[in-house]
């Protein structure tokens, strides 16, 4: 049976407060600022409007 995926285990930290998360179908770049977080993915085409109400 495969490994169930987890963030924790897939997580780079690229540059300070740059994080690089590998998913299973999917990546995004995490950028960190005192306490705030800034959540980069470009999605897939026509998907934008998904992030947006996300």
């Amino acid at each position: 049976m495969p490994k169930k995926w987890s963030a924790e285990d897939n997580v780079t930290e690229v540059a300070e407060d740059v994080f690089f998360i590998e998913g299973p179908a999917v990546n995004w770049t995490i950028l960190k600022r005192g306490n705030e977080f800034t959540l980069i993915d470009t999605g897939y085409p026509g998907t934008g409007h998904c992030s947006n109400r996300a």
